[in-house]
């Protein structure tokens, strides 16, 4: 339920596109050009409501005309000439985006609400190029022992990560694919590799603490669907298997419907959730902290959610929602020296690295320890 407005921004998202191929059928002389521009403008309104990631739609009809237009190069030129004043208009303001909200491109963000780490523009790209990588993966081949709720994704270290560098050649061998299936007129093959890229770019761009999250992937598996469509209408016109393709869908489709109830099964309450996040990545802090939080919240059980906010400071003593939970059991078994040797470090941390969403935090902590 948390991501229904991914869910939502994505259903409004497709309408909108699909209106847009309707509109595009007629001219602006025609009434339904402006029926379909209408129903296009409301579902994008609709789509901006539910997520304000939907700002990047006006980039999905620009790159379906592209794709259209690369088989003929006269109406790639006519394209060029007003789709690249649109692009560097757009390039303008995501460079004025990252000079005022994130001070620049040096490496000076700070995400201390899981530690003490600090990156910049070249480290989170090189970071995400990996990260692609991975949402492709999960696309491909959605193993469960892939997917968790909370994925611990490594930043890339180094000035020249080799696996970013790697994975950076794959994405651009993936462009050129889209670009040859442009040329053979295989057009929703290639829009899914594009509208891959367009979905993902925002966490591409934007820097953000949690690297690699599965409820991401929502917006850009329609390009995945894209490419599958595309594969089994080919493999319908070049060998005519009618019944073999609806047997293979039928197979795949229920491979999901297993695959979503074996999942639900596990998503029944918060010790569940967050003990199966752990049973794949026993040192996660997050998923420690709240395998420990569901203790206390839901069962009461002090002594075991004690034990995972220890767990959860060991395998990252900067997490400080651990600190300042740890605090609070100490302070409900009236142990106030310890309680506040916790708070002391919390706040030790929030003076070094503040953050809006820290110093939201402060003015609990600092209320519960005057309590």
């Amino acid at each position: 339920l948390t991501q229904r407005s991914s869910l939502m921004l994505t259903a409004f998202f497709i309408l909108g596109l699909l209106s847009f191929l309707k509109m595009r059928l007629y001219s602006a002389k025609q009434l339904l050009f402006w029926v379909w521009g209408g129903i296009t403008l409301l579902c994008y309104i609709a789509s901006f409501n539910s997520k304000e990631m939907a700002l990047i739609w006006i980039a999905f009809p620009i790159a379906y005309e592209f794709i259209v237009c690369i088989s003929e190069p006269k109406r790639l030129i006519s394209f060029f000439k007003w789709a690249i004043p649109v692009i560097l208009i757009a390039g303008f303001i995501f460079i004025g985006i990252v000079l005022i909200k994130f001070n620049g491109f040096s490496d000076n963000y700070a995400f201390t609400y899981e530690g003490e780490e600090l990156w910049g523009i070249w480290t989170h790209l090189q970071t995400m190029f990996r990260s692609l990588i991975h949402y492709w993966k999960l696309l491909l081949l959605p193993l469960p022992e892939w997917r968790n709720v909370n994925h611990a994704f490594p930043i890339s270290k180094t000035f020249i990560d080799p696996w970013a560098i790697a994975a950076l050649l794959a994405h651009l061998g993936l462009f050129v694919a889209a670009w040859f299936l442009a040329k053979k007129r295989q057009i929703l093959a290639a829009f899914g590799i594009i509208w891959f890229y367009l979905a993902l770019s925002p966490y591409i761009l934007i820097p953000e603490k949690a690297l690699l999250v599965e409820y991401k992937a929502y917006l850009a598996a329609v390009g995945w669907a894209m490419l599958l469509a595309n594969l089994l209408l080919w493999i319908q016109e070049k060998y005519k298997a009618c019944w073999q393709l609806n047997v293979a869908i039928i197979a795949i489709v229920m491979l999901g419907v297993f695959g979503s109830w074996q999942r639900n099964l596990t998503y029944q309450n918060k010790l569940s959730i967050w003990k199966e996040a752990i049973s794949k990545d026993p040192n996660n802090a997050k998923s420690l902290h709240n395998v420990g939080f569901a203790y206390a919240t839901e069962y009461n059980d002090l002594d075991q959610a004690k034990y995972y906010f220890d767990k959860s400071l060991k395998a990252n003593p900067g997490f400080v929602l651990s600190r300042v939970s740890l605090a609070k059991i100490y302070a409900a078994e009236h142990n106030y020296q310890q309680a506040m040797i916790e708070y002391g470090k919390f706040f030790y941390i929030t003076s070094r690295y503040p953050t809006p969403a820290l110093n939201s935090m402060v003015l609990g902590a600092l209320s519960d320890a005057a309590i």
